[in-house]
């Protein structure tokens, strides 16, 4: 696992963007006091400019087939409110909680930053969170 500290919803330190994972494309996922952290290596930058057409993120927790195997993943899906909206799936084992249905969103929303090295967050977004029987999901809020 990685070092994470934070202050608050704030991501403030990381030792995520120097690891193998990092330097393999692996996004991770940090969730702290109401707000998601997507960790975004160089390598996977230029998803940027999709993730910033959005106005909200949906982030679904569900069952994932991938390469003939079912793992418990999250889906981030970056609502722009077209037909084809910007989504990434990870594995909870790139995250550092786990959330589930008691932690699913009412009318309130979450706080979303992506951020990428060396600690700088780039984006922010409203978030909302839900749990759903299988992945992909890529359902708008309802």
């Amino acid at each position: 696992m990685f070092r994470i500290e934070n202050d608050g919803p704030s991501l403030i330190d990381t030792d995520y963007f120097g690891s193998e994972q990092a330097n393999n494309g692996y996004a991770f996922l940090s969730i702290n006091a109401g707000a998601f952290r997507l960790l975004l290596p160089d390598s996977i930058v230029h998803f940027l400019p999709e993730m910033r057409t959005a106005h909200e993120v949906i982030v679904t927790r569900g069952q994932w087939t991938t390469s003939g195997r079912t793992v418990d993943a999250y889906e981030l899906l970056f609502e722009d409110d077209s037909d084809t909206p910007f989504a990434l799936n990870i594995m909870t084992a790139q995250s550092d909680r786990l959330l589930g249905a008691s932690d699913q969103s009412g009318t309130g929303t979450l706080r979303f930053d992506v951020i990428v090295a060396p600690c700088a967050i780039t984006l922010t977004l409203p978030a909302r969170f839900r749990v759903s029987d299988t992945l992909p999901c890529l359902k708008p809020w309802s």
